[in-house]
């Protein structure tokens, strides 16, 4: 029920490329008890796509709840803003759901439990989202729940300010398990001309930018599939997953930058930090780098290596320099990762890579297919995961990650530890150095004493008339030596103390 009669639902199921799987999603649809249904499901122009199959799928198990079905195909692709804008132009149903064609909705009970919400808050309830389980590609073992107790809290309490400022960083609301009114949509108005893929971070940021408020249903509606645009794990980045980073960009530039006094000031600092990264992201996919990494056959290989497989960077290639013998190493410690990886182009490796670093450096060079490269010499290392992607961006736009200059290369903690080793060493030799010195100071002394001491024992015996003076002179003699070898042997001991 919402108000004194139920309305009518749509329920939307997006599909790209999602194979047999929506199947499922639309089994989680059929199931539903809600009495008045409206099913749309639309594609964005995949290569397979059976629209007689699904509608015959649907007519075979529908239940007289749902009371219009729609299946169709769209002949280009239109990426999901402006496809989910079209779909809108024909739905009937004054509440949407939407979900995506790998999902699935949690139980049975799911839209009843929505349209509850919308009754008991009346016509403020304009947007209603809930909690969502993020689960493995099977929909059997949840890995975490999306909305975190924080966001939970704020959305119960009704504080948009402290979710505002969240929104500005990033997207902490699910876009799926999410309801919305008729009248959402014609309030925010049309994303599509600014946006391609992301519909929920764009218009979630925009609803909370006009002061309005969003609603919580207290439990979990829906299963997400992992996988997606917003999380690829191919080994290539899908052709629009660009359109995806641009749209983030866009949403900075769009609804939050020119509205800097709507969040508080460290919420737009981190927001413009984030918007930054983002930017380099997208700067790092139309501008490939090549990482130029030479080995020594030290234990700082391993190290070189690792921190240039696991960067930040969207877009570059390894041009590794090695000596022949270490060959089946490298591809050993690189394979494994490198397949895996959607960033890496290519990886190169150059033999016969020893001696002269120069000619050694020129080699790589000549095996980089990258307009920006960057050399990493024996020993050292790229400084942390976001050492290429900060370098790309520096170069190309000028500009730096974050608000300090980088140091995108860094001594190995290997050849740190073994050049520390060194200078210890050093350090300790040249002790031993300084107290073998003093030592012989001190044997020195002691002879000096021994010789003025048999010198007074010769005057007291013989007593020549000149004595007299030479004996005073060697007690002085030998007070002055005594009082020099009390302070070397306190030097010296003080020297070992140290050490």
């Amino acid at each position: 029920m919402i108000g004194d009669q139920c309305v009518l639902m749509t329920a939307v199921v997006l599909h790209y490329n999602n194979g047999n799987v929506i199947f499922e999603t639309i089994d989680s649809i059929l199931m539903q008890d809600y009495p008045r249904i409206e099913l749309i499901v639309s594609d964005d122009c995949s290569e397979f796509f059976d629209i007689d199959r699904i509608s015959a799928y649907i007519e075979d198990k529908k239940r007289s709840n749902i009371e219009r079905v729609v299946v169709r195909k769209n002949e280009t692709n239109l990426g999901t803003v402006a496809h989910l804008e079209r779909l809108r132009i024909e739905a009937c149903g004054e509440i949407e759901l939407l979900i995506a064609a790998d999902d699935c909705w949690h139980d049975d009970k799911v839209f009843s439990s929505f349209a509850r919400v919308f009754d008991e808050h009346g016509p403020e309830a304009e947007f209603v989202t809930s909690q969502i389980e993020m689960c493995d590609e099977a929909l059997q073992n949840v890995e975490s729940l999306f909305v975190s107790p924080s966001v939970r809290q704020m959305l119960l309490n009704g504080d948009m300010q402290s979710l505002r400022d969240l929104e500005a960083r990033d997207c902490v609301l699910a876009g799926p398990g999410s309801a919305f009114r008729r009248s959402f949509f014609e309030k925010i108005g049309s994303l599509s001309e600014h946006y391609t893929i992301i519909e929920d971070w764009s218009a979630h940021v925009r609803w909370l930018g006009m002061g309005k408020r969003i609603y919580f249903l207290d439990k979990v509606t829906l299963k997400h599939r992992h996988g997606g645009i917003s999380h690829s794990a191919s080994s290539d980045w899908p052709q629009h997953y660009y359109s995806y980073r641009k749209d983030i960009e866009q949403i900075f530039n769009i609804e939050i930058e020119p509205y800097e006094e709507r969040f508080s000031p460290e919420a737009f600092a981190k927001a413009k930090r984030a918007h930054r990264f983002s930017e380099a992201c997208c700067c790092s996919l139309d501008n490939r780098v090549s990482a130029l990494i030479l080995l020594d056959g030290s234990d700082s290989d391993l190290e070189s290596i690792n921190a240039a497989l696991w960067q930040s960077n969207m877009n570059y290639e390894l041009v590794i320099g090695c000596e022949r013998g270490r060959a089946e190493w490298v591809i050993d410690e690189t394979n494994g990762r490198y397949t895996q990886s959607p960033s890496i182009r290519r990886i190169r490796l150059v033999l016969d890579c020893e001696g002269d670093l120069n000619a050694c450096r020129a080699a790589l060079e000549r095996e980089a297919r990258s307009s920006h490269t960057l050399f990493v010499p024996p020993g050292k290392k790229l400084n942390g995961s976001a050492a290429l992607l900060s370098f790309v961006y520096a170069e190309v736009m000028g500009k730096t990650v974050d608000d300090k200059a980088a140091d995108y290369i860094v001594p190995s903690r290997a050849s740190a530890k073994a050049a520390k080793r060194s200078k210890v060493s050093s350090v300790i030799k040249n002790k031993r150095t300084a107290n073998f010195a003093q030592i012989r100071k001190i044997e020195e002394d002691l002879v000096f004493m021994v010789l003025v001491l048999l010198g007074l024992l010769v005057i007291d015996l013989y007593s020549p008339a000149f004595s007299e003076i030479l004996y005073v002179v060697l007690w002085v003699m030998f007070a002055i030596e005594t009082i020099l070898l009390i302070a070397r042997i306190g030097i010296f001991c003080f020297r070992k103390a140290l050490a």
